[in-house]
């Protein structure tokens, strides 16, 4: 008996030609639109009659992956040309969560950082840059991720504001660019080995540490704990990480957080994207 079934709001299609108990075979029509599917596959293949078996998953799921990288690298060098800082950052992290999610979610990454910036511009009581960060990291909740800490969806921005968990590095990013939306004087501090925020506050530099609830420390008394690497550590605190240093970050972050889960290709990807960053970086005139 045959079985078709098409899903209306996607333009694909899934016929399923059952001959036996255990015996369907899966197949997807107009393949160049697999991609546009994104996180909503698991749900649709849940939703057919008969249901799809593993190895059907396996296969949509399979095609989905190898055309999201082909787009990711297609769509890749557009953000280079970005003449925006911030827009530019927005829009890098914007591929690499339409990337993970399905392109149909880029572009949304913008909207929700005005709905966080919009909510705290809202809210009763005094509005700075430290009171953002207890908003963001106290009564909004975004926490760092542990024990999960390496899984990819937390460089994944969309994923981390909507999840409430991200890595230091985007959870340092979503206070600085709803920061900036604010007018505040944030900056992004490419700190070795932990990224962290820095803020003026009433002529006085503030480190944040996003990652634990928002920590804030005064940046002298940071400062003092770094010895003799203490001038080395200002200029660091300092200088706001641009959009292509931050993407660095990301990507070397994306590189082993796949490799962690074991998705080589996925992890290849990055390697490969990273490569260009810096090609690119060394030849400005490749911008």
């Amino acid at each position: 008996m045959g079985v078709f079934y098409k899903h209306f709001d996607k333009p694909i299609e899934y016929y399923f030609n059952r001959t036996g108990p255990g015996t369907n075979t899966f197949n997807i029509l107009n393949t160049d639109e697999a991609r546009a599917f994104g996180g909503e596959l698991d749900a649709v293949l849940a939703s057919l009659d008969p249901p799809a078996g593993h190895d059907q998953r396996q296969r949509a799921r399979t095609l989905v992956q190898d055309y999201r990288r082909e787009w990711l690298r297609e769509q890749w060098p557009t953000w280079y040309d970005v003449p925006d800082e911030r827009e530019r950052v927005e829009f890098a992290l914007g591929l690499i969560a339409a990337f993970q999610d399905g392109p149909q979610t880029l572009g949304q990454i913008p909207a929700l950082l005005d709905q966080l910036a919009d909510h705290f511009f809202n809210t009763l009581g005094e509005r700075n840059a430290l009171t953002l960060a207890r908003y963001l990291f106290q009564v909004r909740g975004l926490k760092g991720a542990e024990p999960d800490y390496w899984l990819p969806q937390n460089s994944n921005l969309r994923a981390v504001i909507e999840g409430g968990r991200g890595i230091p590095i985007s959870l340092a990013l979503v206070y600085g660019l709803v920061g900036r939306r604010l007018g505040y004087a944030v900056t992004a501090c490419n700190w070795p080995n932990h990224f962290l925020a820095t803020a003026l506050h009433n002529g006085e530099r503030i480190v944040i540490d996003c990652f634990r609830g928002g920590h804030c420390v005064e940046a002298d008394k940071f400062l003092n704990l770094q010895g003799p690497s203490r001038e080395a550590a200002r200029l660091q605190l300092e200088e706001d990480a641009s959009p292509e240093t931050i993407m660095a970050r990301v990507l070397k972050n994306l590189v082993r957080q796949y490799q962690y889960i074991e998705h080589f290709p996925n992890a290849q990807l990055m390697v490969d994207l990273l490569k260009d960053l810096e090609r690119r970086q060394s030849s400005p005139a490749k911008r």
